[in-house]
């Protein structure tokens, strides 16, 4: 997750869950990690969000996928 403010680009983490929040740095986790249903925000996360200009979240696979050319 990624928000951006005054141009500014910033990556959120993830943590495990709500009790590992961290008091200085945005920070999200899901709300069931076996089964997610829902990106639920930390308190520092969740006020730098609202006041941003933009919020991208990426979802499904992280990795690289090499595409062979079409022939």
């Amino acid at each position: 997750m990624t928000f951006t403010d005054n141009g500014t680009e910033s990556v959120v983490g993830q943590v495990p869950d709500e009790a590992s929040c961290p008091d200085d740095v945005p920070a999200w986790y899901y709300d069931n990690p076996a089964a997610p249903t829902a990106i639920m925000l930390c308190d520092r996360a969740c006020s730098a969000v609202t006041a941003a200009e933009s919020v991208n979240v990426v979802v499904g696979y992280q990795g690289t996928v090499v595409v062979p050319p079409v022939r």
